[in-house]
């Protein structure tokens, strides 16, 4: 399945998704597309803008975006996982089951989630 969504990067059995987190917001939120810092896994350096309510310690906010993506995007928390920028704002995810991600991308266009 291709994408027209560019924070996001087809894998042979998922997807990668990445993500500009701002911690401490006031509300939790999806944003919508941003640029940001290129890196091997993403070299056009476009996110995925998500505001979190918890501030960054501990991995606080980090549980908190991984539960949020899951509650409102109807994706399993066991098919999220944070492959890089543990300590970062900017965090590629990986949406391991193939449908998982593609319930995501479904998500992602209806709410016009796109740059």
């Amino acid at each position: 399945m291709e994408t027209s969504l560019p924070f996001i990067k087809k894998l042979a059995l998922g997807f990668l998704l990445f993500v500009k987190v701002q911690p401490g917001a006031k509300r939790n939120e999806i944003v919508g597309p941003v640029q940001g810092r290129t890196s091997p896994a993403n070299p056009e350096g476009h996110y995925l803008k998500m505001k979190i309510k918890s501030p960054p310690v501990e991995g606080k906010a980090n549980e908190v975006l991984l539960n949020y993506l899951s509650a409102s995007l109807g994706l399993t928390l066991s098919s999220l996982q944070i492959q890089n920028g543990h300590s970062s704002r900017e965090k590629t995810i990986l949406i391991s089951e193939l449908y998982e991600a593609k319930l995501f991308i479904k998500f992602a266009k209806e709410k016009k989630i796109v740059a």
